[in-house]
């Protein structure tokens, strides 16, 4: 999907890092979003054209027209869908203990089998901070990139971020393992996104 927000943020001489400041979402994500390796959430779409005073039509590059045309950015909804805090291996996978919220999940996305955590902890290399929504697609497949695990009937918590393997894996537990056999794999991660103060 073609979007405007580098030439946006180019225009009014910014860095990647100091619209991070301003429309508080993570370097790393506006990065990927400016590659198109990503889409934008609702909640991206709608921070960022509020900062740049533009309609979310011409954002993604659907029009020529910066003038924010109300019936069209009311007309993109994105489905909310569950965040939790820990997610379960074996059967139970979703617990209702754990179910704290709801989030907008990404306008352009297939959200079968998706639910968002909540990282409880930082990991700054990763560009991942606490209360960020890390959006995971539940799967049994470990698939290129982040992946979420845990023993199996065992919570799986963003805890810790490693690589093993070539795969970013998140532990659900503190001591890092020499490998993942022995573990369940629970979801991929598809996109991590810091949450907008409302």
């Amino acid at each position: 999907m073609s979007n405007r927000l580098e030439m946006l943020r180019k225009k009014r001489k910014l860095t990647l890092r100091e619209l991070e400041e301003k429309v508080n979402i993570n370097f790393s994500t506006l990065s990927k979003i400016e590659r198109g390796t990503v889409p934008m959430t609702q909640q991206h779409m709608e921070a960022i054209s509020s900062f740049f005073n533009v309609g979310i039509e011409y954002l993604l590059g659907k029009t020529d027209n910066p003038v924010t045309n109300s019936r069209f950015d009311k007309a993109i909804q994105a489905e909310k869908i569950p965040v939790y805090s820990l997610i379960f291996g074996g059967e139970n996978k979703l617990r209702k203990e754990n179910l704290i919220d709801e989030e907008f999940a990404p306008a352009v996305d297939n959200l079968e089998k998706c639910v968002y955590m909540l990282a409880n902890n930082e990991y700054k290399s990763e560009g991942i901070f606490k209360g960020d929504l890390l959006l995971v697609r539940l799967t049994d497949v470990i698939e290129a990139g982040l992946v979420v695990v845990a023993r199996k009937n065992e919570p799986g918590e963003v805890r810790r971020l490693v690589e093993l393997n070539k795969q970013w894996v998140l532990l659900a537990e503190n001591n890092l393992p020499s490998s993942i056999d022995g573990y369940e794999v629970l979801g991929e991660v598809l996109i991590v996104s810091r949450r907008v103060k409302k």
